[in-house]
């Protein structure tokens, strides 16, 4: 159950946006083939834990405080190759 973050809330801010950095020790493939795409209301935030893929969850869940991030630093201890990790990540 992951519903206890509590995630600063940038809707309806003024301009100009905050710079938004997310840093990943962790993130494991950006898709296992289960996780919704980004922007989806599907995530059960009551379920999520840390043995799926972070990317996703976690994009979701700070647009949804309508922060999007400028840049994403993602780490993965287990090898990929490129292609195999960046497949299934959506242009935007």
């Amino acid at each position: 159950d992951i519903r206890y973050l509590v995630l600063e809330n940038a809707c309806g801010k003024p301009a100009p946006k905050s710079r938004a950095v997310f840093f990943d020790l962790g993130c494991t493939k950006y898709s296992d083939g289960k996780a919704p795409r980004p922007g989806s209301i599907e995530y059960d935030y009551a379920r999520g834990s840390g043995a799926g893929p972070s990317i996703p969850l976690f994009y979701n869940m700070f647009r949804g405080h309508c922060i999007e991030f400028d840049d994403i630093f993602a780490w993965e201890g287990i090898e990929y190759s490129p292609s195999a990790w960046w497949a299934p990540v959506p242009v935007e």
